[in-house]
């Protein structure tokens, strides 16, 4: 599988470059859905990098009345820092982006996410 440019972004961790795209699940009955991730080295064919499990939801649903103050903590919300620390992560546990291979699934959660 290879990410396209219109569909993903350009990112470059330790000089190297990469692209990623984030992607939802379809919304389950309390209203919330899994964030995924995809990395893939830019230049090749290489291994995918998938970061699963966190989950959230649409903060606006948590809003009630003229109560405006929510805590941004309860909501991920995939940045270019985070994407980094997952690849230098999965690096660090064995994921090689240049090998071809199966994808290398990272298992992440709401709790280590916004330490």
């Amino acid at each position: 599988m290879s990410l396209t440019s219109k569909k993903s972004r350009r990112i470059e961790v330790e000089n190297i470059g990469y692209r990623y795209q984030v992607s939802t699940t379809k919304i389950d009955d309390d209203w919330s859905f899994s964030l995924n991730l995809t990395v893939e080295f830019e230049e090749g064919s290489g291994s995918l990098l998938q970061a699963r499990g966190l989950v959230t939801r649409d903060r606006w649903l948590d809003i009630s009345g003229a109560e405006l103050s929510f805590i941004q903590g309860d909501y991920p919300i995939i940045l270019p820092k985070h994407i980094s620390r997952f690849v230098k992560i999965a690096k660090a546990h064995g994921w090689n982006s240049t090998e071809k291979g199966k994808p290398f699934v990272l298992k992440v959660d709401n709790e280590t996410f916004f330490k």
